[in-house]
């Protein structure tokens, strides 16, 4: 799935993966950092998505991420 949304994010935003990787660690940063100060909110998600020029689509990944960490 991740290289999926790595491929989406490169297509939105005209970057290399690479660069797509660190934007898209750099939104699961931020979630969690919401989440260690018990300030996560369902819009939170979606905001990552929109940041990163993906549909809502998404949310269940990063959502799967959060669980894991």
């Amino acid at each position: 799935m991740a290289t999926i949304i790595i491929a989406r994010i490169c297509n939105s935003c005209g970057c290399t993966p690479e660069e797509a990787k660190e934007y898209l660690d750099g939104e699961i940063r931020n979630l969690l950092d919401y989440r260690d100060a018990d300030d996560l909110r369902a819009e939170d998600f979606a905001q990552a998505c929109d940041s990163l020029g993906l549909e809502h689509d998404f949310i269940p990944y990063f959502i799967e991420r959060l669980s894991m960490c």
